[in-house]
């Protein structure tokens, strides 16, 4: 699956947790890759929240995945592709720059940018 994310811990050097999108194999609306990928996370290190974590992501969150990633208190979120129609972070409801949230996460995106896309593009070629 090309929509992945994972879950990264900065200090060790490890990843903690990794997933994919699954929300049309489950039949869950709420199976993203990054939903999943902290749900895991939070199980593994037996925590409700992951203060000082990363989340790497295939495409920009959604308003859904943003507001789990504000609400785990994800320290910073890395991005490749921007997600114009429904990206939550950096597009549309700019969640990474509210200034009514006090959680704050730095966000970065774009990196790879042209290769994920291609990934994904071709993804959904074949799938059609």
């Amino acid at each position: 699956m090309p929509v992945s994310a994972l879950i990264y811990d900065p200090q060790k050097k490890k990843i903690i947790s990794k997933a994919y999108n699954t929300n049309n194999k489950d039949n869950n609306p709420c199976s993203h890759a990054e939903i999943s990928a902290i749900i895991k996370s939070c199980k593994k290190l037996k925590q409700k929240r992951l203060d000082g974590y990363d989340l790497y992501s295939t495409l920009e969150p959604c308003l859904m995945c943003s507001s789990v990633i504000f609400a785990s208190k994800i320290r910073r979120v890395y991005f490749a592709i921007e997600d114009k129609k429904i990206g939550a972070m950096v597009n549309n409801y700019k969640l990474a720059l509210s200034k009514h949230i006090n959680h704050k996460i730095d966000v970065y995106y774009g990196f790879c940018e042209e290769k994920f896309s291609k990934l994904i593009s071709n993804f959904f070629k074949k799938k059609r």
